[in-house]
């Protein structure tokens, strides 16, 4: 069960740097109005970071709840 919770932490860490590359560059294209980004697009994209930041927070509290428990 840890080694699955490790790989998955792994997995949504590599996912919030891909995500906040998106939002970044989300945002950038709002500014400059290229490709018809809309603030819309921007609000989604900071969602699914913020979904993902607390999801490896809340995998890395049950990680360590497992750890306390052996």
């Amino acid at each position: 069960m840890k080694r699955i919770l490790m790989i998955v932490d792994s997995m949504l860490f590599a996912f919030i740097f891909l995500t906040a590359f998106s939002f970044a560059l989300s945002v950038v294209l709002w500014l400059v109005e290229i490709l018809g980004v809309t603030i819309w697009t921007v609000a989604k994209t900071l969602c699914i970071l913020v979904i993902n930041v607390m999801l490896s927070l809340l995998i890395e509290e049950l990680m360590e709840k497992l750890k306390r428990n052996e």
